[in-house]
Order: structure tokens, then C-alpha cells, then sequence
């Protein structure tokens, strides 16, 4: 069997894979308590909120921005937020899904998945079969849902 080095659980500490915005915003998001509703992987059991370690998310600041600044029109319960807080919280999201899946620190990487952003080995991508030529260029994922997401639509990724 294959072993994927590159889809397995992230051995580095947060501090070492969020940047210093993201580490803010993730105590935004401890302090206004949503993970009461937004949790993740073994916990989603209990969930009532979307997992935000999704790719999608993971590449759509805007989308995340947009949907805090208008909360009240969703199914989210209300809460005020500053746009500074926004913002932090924006830069935390956006690395949930590249935490959650990456192995490598950047200073080692030799590329990037073109859907999180997260670092990767080309070398580990190739060997798990992670990567794609689309118009003649080499893409390499960190994980299989980043690849899928980038087949399905990637023009959205340029």
C-alpha cells in the first residue's frame, strides 16, 4: 500500500503553520466561541455549522468576509463583529484546511497547492499521485479533496 506523506495529519504546531494574522484570528474565534457550532473532523458528529477546514473556503476569503460582515442574512446566529475581527478571522479560516492536511514547513517545500495555498513536496505529491498538467503546467495538491476541487473547476484557480 502507498503511503501518502503528503494527506497525512499535520505533525507541526499551529504556530508553525499559521502566520501571526491567523494565530489573531483563531482567538477571535476562541473568544466569540464559535466552535460551539463550528467544529471539525472526529467532532463533526455534533456539528451544526459547516466544517471551515473545507478548500473552498480555504481559497475564498471574500465568500468568508462577505458572510461575517452580513451574518444576520444567514443561518448563523447574530454576532457583531469589527472589521478587524473579520478580517483576522478571514486569515484563520483560510488556514484550517492547509493545517489540517500539510507536512511540510514551508522553508522545505518545493511548491504549492494551488487550492490552500498549503506548502508541498513535489517529490510526496507525485508518489501519491497528487498532481495534474492542465494546460501544459504541473499542479501539485497536498490532499485529495484539493485535488478533486481544482478538476472540477480549474480555470477558478489561475
Amino acid at each position: 500500500m502507498l503511503s501518502c506523506t503528503a494527506c497525512s495529519p499535520s505533525n507541526r504546531s499551529e504556530s508553525d503553520s499559521f502566520s501571526e494574522w491567523a494565530l489573531q484570528g483563531k482567538q477571535v474565534f476562541e473568544h466569540r466561541r464559535c466552535s460551539a457550532c463550528h467544529t471539525q473532523d472526529e467532532s463533526r458528529g455534533h456539528a451544526t455549522a459547516p466544517d471551515l477546514s473545507h478548500p473552498f473556503l480555504a481559497n475564498n476569503d471574500i465568500l468568508v468576509k462577505i458572510h461575517l460582515k452580513f451574518v444576520e442574512r444567514s443561518a448563523m446566529p447574530p454576532i457583531k463583529l469589527s472589521d478587524e475581527e473579520i478580517r483576522l478571522l478571514s486569515y484563520y479560516v483560510a488556514g484550517l484546511h492547509a493545517d489540517k492536511h500539510a507536512t511540510v514547513s514551508i522553508d522545505k517545500a518545493d511548491a504549492r497547492c494551488p487550492v490552500c495555498h498549503a506548502p508541498v513536496l513535489i517529490a510526496e505529491a507525485v508518489q501519491a499521485n497528487l498532481h495534474v498538467d492542465y494546460l501544459g503546467e504541473d499542479f501539485y495538491f497536498e490532499c485529495r479533496e484539493c485535488l478533486d476541487a481544482f478538476l472540477r473547476v480549474p480555470e477558478a484557480f489561475f
